[in-house]
């Protein structure tokens, strides 16, 4: 018999190479909704840049929160 596999223990083998402020979530939780979002296969997808943001300022920088929610919005609007 094949013993169980892990898979978090697997995905917590993975080095984490995140700044200390993109860790506001599990790696292995980010790595999993990142699989199960690759694996649905929707093709209504967009990647944006804001000037001037990093990633994690799109959480709490007001100009920077309004302009991902100005796509957001409309997306959510469409798909949900």
């Amino acid at each position: 018999m094949t013993p169980a596999i892990d898979l978090a223990s697997c995905l917590a083998t993975i080095p984490d190479r995140r700044r200390a402020e993109g860790k506001m979530y599990s790696q292995v939780g980010v790595i999993v909704f990142s699989i199960v979002a690759m694996l649905t296969g929707t093709s209504d997808k967009a990647m944006f840049e804001i000037d001037g943001a990093r990633h994690i300022e799109t959480y709490w920088v007001p100009e920077y929160v309004d302009a991902t929610m100005d796509k957001l919005t409309p997306f959510f609007a469409r798909t949900l």
